[in-house]
């Protein structure tokens, strides 16, 4: 294949997945460094911790039927709303690069949940009840590696552990 032709072919798959996945921060639409005015919820002062991240998966989608099976085209959004929320005189930029690392969990979660819903189909006959649980499994596991990205940094006190997890962020989204 030319380079030309096949970097086309690329800029238009590209294209699609973009227009399949949707990132929201707040009002802006796209993918950005959050900053500290995306935090908006009002803060949860009997809470230990100085800040808190809330990011949240939708997905729709549009089905054909293929035989036993259905082909999805799947629409999916990310969205930090304005339940997140930071402390006054808490916000460090240290810890606004560990709640980005938080947001970059949504990130993912969006990005495997649109590659599974468009790579497979789903049988016929109680195919939303698949997609359910399939996409549930999904936002679970991401549920999950938010959970243990705290325990393991401690909620960025430990250094070394939030650069393994800066590091694997960095390397997990330049890779899709």
């Amino acid at each position: 294949m030319k380079p030309k032709l096949l970097l086309l072919l690329v800029f238009f798959c590209a294209i699609k997945n973009l227009q399949a996945q949707s990132i929201t921060i707040n009002e802006y639409q796209g993918n950005r460094p959050l900053k500290w005015t995306d935090f908006r919820g009002v803060p949860e002062e009997s809470s230990p911790f100085a800040a808190k991240t809330f990011w949240n998966i939708r997905y729709t989608y549009k089905y054909k039927m293929m035989g036993d099976s259905v082909k999805l085209e799947p629409l999916v959004y990310l969205e930090l709303g304005n339940l997140s929320w930071a402390k006054e005189g808490k916000k460090t930029d240290e810890l606004l690069k560990h709640e980005q690392g938080h947001f970059n969990t949504g990130v993912l979660c969006a990005r495997d949940l649109l590659a599974m819903l468009q790579s497979k189909s789903f049988p016929k006959e109680y195919f939303s009840d698949y997609i359910k649980r399939a996409c549930g499994e999904i936002i679970q596991k991401y549920k999950n590696m938010d959970l243990q990205y705290d325990a393991e940094t401690d909620h960025s006190k430990n250094k070394p552990q939030q650069k393994k997890w800066d590091e694997y962020y960095t390397a997990s989204l330049n890779a899709k």
